[in-house]
């Protein structure tokens, strides 16, 4: 959502104290639109210069250009730190673009706050769900006529509240912009790109000690709820919502997991599963020759259909086997007769294979190709993939091994002294 108002008034609203909802920030203000401010570390603490009724807050040599509010109230986008400043991003100057070196947690593609400044004075505050680089909100803000800008905070601490809409967010921010808009001059969009949804559903539960490999050193069970986990995190950091059918690896029935994803109305149902030859077509020891990952659909048309085309597209070359005819049509599978979303069931392989079992036992295997399903399930929904950076990876790596927390505050490069020495100690431990 956007708005382009004539402002009357503008203040930074200090918030570390109260922790206030924008709705709330907006009831106690009587401002008439409100929106998020500037990033913030872990101790809750704005980053930038901050200035709130002429006491500085925080400071910061590096960023220099912000928005400010003069002796009349009102916004400019300028370096005088003044009664009421908030620091950012320089996005645009006077009707060209800005780069500035950006750490890889403000640089890539996220939902955006920012303000603009038109050339007949008005100002562009922009709030929204949607996916955008540094360049891209550039570029929209260009499109909308404004000839400076700044950008503020964005991911899960984009929020804001304006006359007919809002963006919510469950994440509290230090720092909020108030602005007062002379209402004669709004002009409000409020149209926000619908966040996308997804239902995964870990095929079987925990107590099935069936759906295993003959030797008995792999269950169906633990594989879906693993894979399920694994696409989950791709999915979540692309920004599509996530509901899990099994998600703490219960019991869960076929009637309740079809349930689940009804009520969440989400824009796919994705079951995750592995397969198994019958009894004919094993050997006296349990292992059979098929082999293979292939897709199931209630009907080979609709969205459901290119669903299972588009993940499968995206498998190819990284699944050692494909069935030759990878798609197919069970419409007497519960989950896929009974789920309102289009629906789409995968057997990732064969574990009465020893070939496709000794694949589907390794954690990088599943890595790649959970990633590959996540990719054709974001194609299938219009959501760009974003690639993992180099700090993101190797924090996760190590969050995984247990050796740090908070991975959130290490990617934003949010850490103190302590926290650097005991990483190092944790670090020399894992050397032999």
């Amino acid at each position: 959502m956007y708005a382009i108002i004539k402002v009357s008034r503008m203040e930074v609203f200090d918030n570390r104290t109260l922790r206030l909802t924008p709705e709330q920030v907006k009831a106690r203000t009587g401002c008439t639109h409100v929106i998020n401010g500037y990033f913030f570390n872990g101790k809750f603490q704005p980053l930038g210069w901050t200035v709130i009724d002429g006491k500085i807050i925080s400071r910061d040599a590096y960023q220099d250009w912000g928005i400010s509010a003069g002796s009349d109230g009102k916004p400019r986008m300028l370096t005088d730190r003044g009664g009421s400043f908030l620091s950012g991003v320089p996005l645009l100057k006077n009707g060209a673009k800005l780069k500035r070196n950006l750490t890889p947690d403000v640089a890539r593609p996220a939902e955006r706050t920012a303000v603009g400044w038109m050339p007949d004075g008005r100002v562009l505050i922009w709030c929204d769900k949607m996916i955008l680089t540094r360049e891209q909100q550039q570029d929209k803000l260009l499109a909308l006529g404004c000839v400076d800008g700044l950008m503020l905070d964005g991911g899960g601490s984009t929020q804001g509240v304006f006359p007919a809409s809002k963006v919510v967010s469950s994440r509290k921010v230090p720092t909020m912009l108030c602005f007062w808009a002379e209402t004669e001059e709004t002009k409000e969009d409020s149209k926000v790109e619908t966040k996308k949804k997804v239902c995964l559903d870990a095929g079987h539960s925990a107590s099935n000690k069936v759906n295993k490999s003959p030797d008995g050193t792999y269950f169906e069970h633990e594989f879906a709820l693993d894979m399920a986990k694994r696409i989950k995190a791709h999915l979540e950091r692309n920004g599509v919502e996530v509901v899990e059918t099994r998600p703490d690896g219960g019991d869960v029935s076929l009637g309740e997991r079809c349930r689940i994803s009804n009520a969440a109305k989400p824009d796919l149902f994705v079951s995750l599963h592995s397969n198994a030859t019958g009894t004919l077509s094993t050997g006296s020891d349990g292992w059979g020759n098929a082999r293979g990952w292939e897709c199931y659909v209630y009907g080979l048309s609709g969205a459901r259909y290119k669903a299972a085309k588009t993940i499968l597209a995206s498998v190819e070359g990284v699944a050692p086997a494909i069935r030759s005819t990878p798609i197919l049509a069970k419409p007497g599978l519960y989950v896929l007769a009974h789920t309102s979303a289009p629906a789409v069931l995968i057997e990732h392989g064969f574990h009465t294979s020893r070939e496709d079992v000794a694949y589907l036992k390794d954690s990088a295997y599943r890595e790649k190709l959970a990633a590959a399903e996540a990719r054709g399930i974001l194609e299938n929904l219009g959501v760009a993939w974003k690639e993992v950076s180099e700090l993101d990876a190797a924090v996760d790596k190590l969050a995984a091994a247990g050796i740090i927390d908070s991975p959130d505050r290490w990617k934003k490069l949010d850490f103190t002294e302590n926290s650097v020495r005991l990483l190092i100690i944790k670090m020399a431990a894992t050397l032999k």
